[in-house]
């Protein structure tokens, strides 16, 4: 039978060092797409839930952003 080492597990601070990923909603990116215009929604295809969005708009969508991350 094949032995694991077990090194990179013995201590809470080694544990920390080789943990693959930590992901925290801080570090989270909201993309905007903007586009010439007034009251404009333009879906983008490829990307099914944003939308090119019209300075007007976006403004809107931004407000929206920051009460989420309060």
């Amino acid at each position: 039978m094949i032995q694991r080492p077990r090194r990179n597990r013995k201590s809470a601070a080694i544990r920390a060092l080789v943990q693959e990923t930590r992901l925290h909603p801080n570090q989270l990116v909201q993309p905007l797409f903007l586009v010439d215009g007034k009251n404009k929604n333009n879906a983008i295809k490829s990307l099914p839930t944003i939308s090119q969005l019209s300075i007007d708009n976006a403004l809107k969508e931004i407000e929206i952003c920051m009460k989420l991350g309060e």
